[in-house]
């Protein structure tokens, strides 16, 4: 079963991608979306969204930009990577910056130019290219079909399907007839991705004919989801999931990002409990990494988490 963990931004870097590892893993980690201009222009070995933890393998550098000789570039300086197994165009992000600079799911009303990225990527490089993407705007499925086609023509790998228009947000339920609709109507691989909040939703999904299934929220509260599909009584003891990834952000991120990376850990593991609201309030209050890593630890003591599927219940960070 091709189980992946979804690149989210600020959130699945190489600690969170270690902790997910040490559960167990995945079939195919993927970074936190990187802009291709940052590449093109520097360094990537200094880039703390490049940095590889040490069991999160294969690994897949997901890529956002327009520019087709930034991509061109960018490939060319991660070909030497030998812990790199694939690229992964983003034409998924909603947020509003990426939206002014025409990334991401603003895209979608442009295939000619998603087309002409997508020749270059594959021709850049020696790894399999695959594609990110949500329903194109109104949901226009003769417009999906478009892309599907292009992505056919240009030799996309495989393509992760969120079956939400740009415009959804988060605000609407996802689609999965259109899921269906895909893989009726392509020989593309098609990797579901949206709205999977437990081990059952995996095998809903799966029975559509799908590649693989992709998880995002549900793995960041619950980090050994990808071992309950298979293992649904494994459940570690509360508190060494914190203990863990504390210990992974000291060893793989930037020191000033220790804290805010913490408290993001904090903000979606703490949905494993009723009483998260509560529980943040109080780790707010502690000073510093350390004394919020003690706060967390003390103030989990003695839950239990809830039962699946864990549905996220607090307003976005």
């Amino acid at each position: 079963m091709n189980l992946m963990l979804a690149p989210m931004v600020d959130l699945t870097h190489p600690a969170f991608r270690e902790l997910v590892a040490y559960y167990g893993g995945c079939s195919l980690f993927f970074t936190e979306m990187v802009n291709v201009r940052y590449i093109a222009y520097n360094n990537p070995l200094k880039d703390p969204y490049l940095v590889p933890a040490k069991r999160d393998r294969p690994l897949v550098v997901q890529l956002v930009g327009r520019e087709m000789e930034e991509f061109r570039i960018a490939i060319s300086k991660l070909e030497g990577l030998d812990y790199i197994s694939g690229y992964n165009l983003n034409l998924g992000c909603t947020k509003g910056k990426f939206q002014k600079f025409g990334w991401g799911a603003s895209l979608l009303k442009e295939p000619d130019v998603v087309k002409e990225i997508l020749k270059v990527m594959v021709e850049a490089s020696s790894l399999p290219v695959s594609v990110k993407m949500r329903t194109p705007p109104e949901h226009d499925l003769d417009g999906l079909l478009l892309f599907l086609r292009i992505f056919e023509e240009c030799g996309v790998d495989f393509v992760v399907l969120h079956p939400r228009s740009p415009e959804d947000g988060f605000r609407r339920k996802a689609r999965w007839e259109e899921i269906a609709f895909a893989v009726k109507r392509s020989s593309l691989k098609i990797v579901a991705n949206g709205d999977v909040f437990s081990p059952e939703d995996v095998k809903g999904l799966m029975d559509m004919g799908v590649h693989g299934v992709m998880v995002g929220r549900a793995a960041l509260i619950r980090p050994w989801f990808f071992r309950n599909v298979c293992d649904p009584d494994f459940e570690p003891p509360v508190h060494e999931p914190i203990e863990l990834v504390s210990k992974y952000i000291t060893k793989y991120l930037p020191k000033n990002w220790w804290e805010k990376r913490f408290l993001s850990f904090c903000y979606w593991y703490f949905q494993n409990f009723s009483e998260a609201l509560y529980l943040l309030r109080r780790l707010n209050r502690a000073k510093g990494f350390n004394g919020k890593v003690e706060e967390a630890l003390k103030v989990v003591e003695g839950l239990r988490p809830r039962k699946y599927p864990v549905y996220p219940f607090l307003s976005p960070c």
